[in-house]
């Protein structure tokens, strides 16, 4: 057997040990405009941004669930996989806290800021 078929089937045996793994936390992994992200398995969100929410719930997997309608186990499942990969998911974060109006200003040049107000409760 040659040297690049021993490579190969290791790198088969090694991305399946992965995906097994993957499967886990309910994650999978995906190219993205940025490089392969882990996202939760049938959903469009990467685990950094479950992980975004959750912090706007101080953690709360019950919580985030409610916001982003998912049974608990997949946000569970997403929030382990951010524990136990914290160097892939405060990269992520860091880069998204990183973007403010103006540096999506530089992306986006015709963008216009609006703000809507917060209501004010009734005179009676």
């Amino acid at each position: 057997m040659s040297t690049q078929s021993l490579r190969d089937q290791a790198e088969i045996a090694r991305r399946a040990a992965e995906s097994a793994s993957l499967k886990t936390y309910g994650v999978e992994r995906h190219d993205s405009a940025v490089g392969v992200q882990a996202y939760v398995a049938g959903t469009s969100l990467a685990v950094w941004e479950v992980a975004m929410v959750a912090r706007d719930y101080e953690g709360n997997a019950q919580k985030t669930a409610r916001h982003l309608r998912w049974p608990l186990e997949r946000v569970q499942g997403a929030l382990r996989y951010a524990q136990d990969f914290p160097d892939d998911i405060r990269a992520a974060l860091a880069e998204n806290d990183g973007y403010d109006f103006e540096a999506l200003s530089r992306l986006l040049p015709y963008a216009q800021r609006f703000v809507i107000d917060e209501p004010t409760a009734p005179v009676e």
